[in-house]
């Protein structure tokens, strides 16, 4: 069901990202984000679904911006 599902990001990418992409192990959670993506940001949208509950369920991960971005520079 996931891989129905996920294969379609694809098409939210450039077709140069295509070769490369493998969205079989891709969740619902997942984004790439090109341009930056500072910690206030971060901290702003965190808090606002932390406040509506949205993954009270599941847990939310440890809210660390650090662990949460990978920049390649």
């Amino acid at each position: 069901m996931q891989e129905r599902v996920s294969r379609h990001y694809r098409n939210e990418f450039p077709d140069r990202y295509h070769a490369r992409m493998d969205t079989r192990r891709w969740g619902p959670g997942e984004r790439l984000v090109f341009e930056p993506y500072t910690k206030e940001v971060y901290d702003e949208t965190f808090k606002w679904i932390a406040d509506h509950g949205i993954f009270a369920d599941t847990g939310m991960g440890s809210g660390r911006y650090e662990e949460a971005v990978l920049r390649l520079s």
